[in-house]
């Protein structure tokens, strides 16, 4: 488990190595940064047509069960097969602006992406009720609205100042691993790009 809210949680099945993202869970209290849960649940059918925005979508059918956690070199060898690679012209979720077009998206391509946050030149600013995590990537700076509580939480307590390099580390009480990024609703024809979670560097 990677990210989790009332509405869906963010993870990798550990069978295939492949991003799930799963409805139907539950909200589960966030783990001590840089251990990870590992949760058993059920596949149920969907009566919602296909959601091009979530690809990896999975329906939780029953109770879920909460039966560990992953930390160390399983964790490291895990996030190193998903990584995005950072090069000149790389995107971040198949584009390189903030959104997308809805009617752009055939669910062919992943929702997520999960970048290496160390060469990114990580930023947090919360400002006009928003808090947003500059990143550079692909050649490319973006601000992209957060939803990891613990980095708004963060911004928030920083605030006006913005938060990066060891000042973002000493905030966040963690070091910045990997930077959780995918797409979010559907809003007025576009799907826009967020954080779902700043994750912290695994424990040995």
């Amino acid at each position: 488990m990677l990210a989790s809210d009332a509405e869906e949680c963010i993870g990798i099945d550990l069978a295939s190595g492949a991003f799930v993202r799963i409805v139907n869970i539950g909200s589960h209290a966030a783990s001590r940064p840089g251990t990870y849960r590992v949760a058993e649940v059920t596949i149920g059918r969907s009566g919602d047509p296909f959601d091009p925005t979530r690809p990896e979508l999975v329906v939780a059918s029953g109770a879920t069960k909460i039966i560990g956690e992953v930390t160390g070199r399983r964790v490291r060898h895990l996030f190193a097969e998903l990584e995005a690679r950072d090069h000149p012209g790389a995107t971040i979720v198949s584009s390189r602006g903030p959104s997308i077009a809805y009617v752009d998206l055939d669910g062919s391509a992943p929702s997520l992406s999960l970048i290496p946050a160390k060469t990114l030149a990580l930023e947090v600013t919360a400002t006009g009720g928003a808090t947003m995590l500059g990143i550079t990537f692909g050649g490319v700076r973006q601000r992209l609205p957060v939803l990891d509580q613990r980095l708004v939480q963060a911004a928030l307590r920083a605030a006006p100042r913005p938060l990066t390099g060891i000042n973002l580390a000493r905030e966040l009480g963690y070091e910045p691993s990997h930077v959780l990024v995918g797409l979010d609703d559907v809003r007025d024809g576009h799907v826009r790009k967020v954080v779902f979670a700043l994750l912290a560097r695994a424990r040995k």
